[in-house]
């Protein structure tokens, strides 16, 4: 199995979508990197990374209301890269998480207030596999 982790921030709130009688959260997070190059330049790079997580759709809502733009997330799970043709119509390359798990870190962004998140863990997976491991009451929130 590959498996692939990050932490970085969410860059809009989570969206949840029904795919053929299958629910997924879907949401962005970038990863920031800061470096001085070869020639002394300092750089700044951001690579974002498209995540998937796929829930029993009575769940979904309860964990997308946590994936909020801003929230520093550490996730893990099976990497995939895609190729599509852009607006352009040049030929691009996305980097996509099927989250398997995610925990929040630091703090959690509500409007114009700041919470701690926290360490709050979700487990994902296929909806069979989040049916038959996360029962309604085994979510910490």
């Amino acid at each position: 199995m590959l498996k692939m982790t990050l932490i970085g921030n969410i860059g809009q709130d989570a969206k949840i979508r029904e795919t053929n009688g299958r629910t997924s959260i879907n949401f962005s997070v970038a990863e920031n990197q800061k470096y001085t190059n070869s020639e002394g330049v300092k750089v700044e790079k951001t690579t974002w990374v498209n995540c998937t997580i796929w829930r029993d759709p009575g769940q979904s809502v309860k964990v997308a209301e946590f994936l909020l733009a801003g929230t520093k997330v550490y996730a893990e799970g099976r990497p995939a890269v895609h190729f599509y043709e852009n607006k352009e119509k040049q030929q691009s390359i996305s980097l996509d998480l099927h989250v398997i798990n995610i925990e929040l870190i630091g703090k959690k962004i509500t409007g114009s207030e700041s919470e701690p998140s926290g360490d709050t863990a979700i487990t994902a997976g296929s909806p069979q596999e989040a049916a038959q491991n996360i029962q309604e009451d085994d979510l910490p929130f």
